[in-house]
C-alpha cells in the first residue's frame, strides 16, 4: 500500500481501490504514508502528481498550489475535526499501518 486515506465514518481509501482523484472528498482525518509522512489534522490534503505523494495545506496553502501548480494538484480533499476519542482511533489505526 502507497497511502491509505482514513475517514471519519471509519471507513478508508487506498491505493489498492483507486487514484487519489477516486478518493472520496469530504471528511479525512488523517492520510497515511509508508515514508513516515502520515497526514493529519489540516484543512486540506492534496495529491501532488509531481511529488508522487499527499500533502496538507491550510486555506492560503490550497490557493497557492492551485495558482502555481494546478496541473500536478490532481485531487483536494477536506478534513473534518473530531471529538478527541473518534480522532485517537485513528492515529492507533494509522500506527498499526507502518510497515
Amino acid at each position: 500500500m502507497q497511502w491509505c486515506v482514513l475517514y471519519d465514518n471509519g471507513t478508508r481509501y487506498s491505493d489498492q481501490d483507486g487514484s487519489p482523484d477516486g478518493a472520496p472528498p469530504y471528511g479525512v482525518l488523517g492520510i497515511w504514508q509508508p515514508d513516515g509522512r502520515s497526514l493529519y489534522n489540516k484543512d486540506f490534503y492534496i495529491w501532488r502528481d509531481d511529488y508522487g505523494a499527499w500533502i496538507e495545506v491550510d486555506q492560503i496553502g490550497l490557493v497557492d498550489h492551485l495558482v502555481t501548480a494546478a496541473r500536478a494538484v490532481t485531487a483536494v480533499k477536506v478534513g473534518r475535526t473530531v471529538p478527541w476519542q473518534q480522532y485517537r482511533t485513528v492515529l492507533d489505526v494509522m500506527k498499526a499501518l507502518r510497515p
